[in-house]
């Protein structure tokens, strides 16, 4: 009876499956990638390493400009220099028109 029930576990065969990695592949790999990173470590040793080149400084600095908000006292002193101009330039025309005509100058 036990003879016609197939087994769910597959026969152990001493040959590897393909695309299967075994123990000796995987010591192989790791034996392989050892040595190439051995050998791209000696070599970069031996090749002489020159320093950074030295930063080059130019005579004009490099500004870098930030726009940033008006402050309160900004926005304070903006209106009233601009209400000042406009007051004085009314001022200035009311007297160049009012006051000027009426001077006269008498000569002997």
């Amino acid at each position: 009876m036990e003879e016609q029930i197939p087994s769910s576990i597959p026969p152990q065969s001493s040959q590897p499956v393909p695309g299967q990695i075994t123990p000796e592949t995987l010591e192989a790999m790791k034996r392989q990638a050892r040595e190439m990173a051995i050998a791209q470590y000696m070599s970069q040793q031996q090749q002489p390493v020159a320093p950074p080149p030295a930063p080059r400084y130019s005579k004009e600095p490099n500004v870098i400009y930030v726009p940033r908000s008006l402050t309160v006292a900004e926005l304070i002193l903006i209106f009233v220099l601009s209400v000042g101009v406009v007051v004085g330039i009314q001022a200035g025309w009311k007297f160049a028109t009012e006051t000027l005509p009426r001077i006269e100058i008498k000569m002997k």
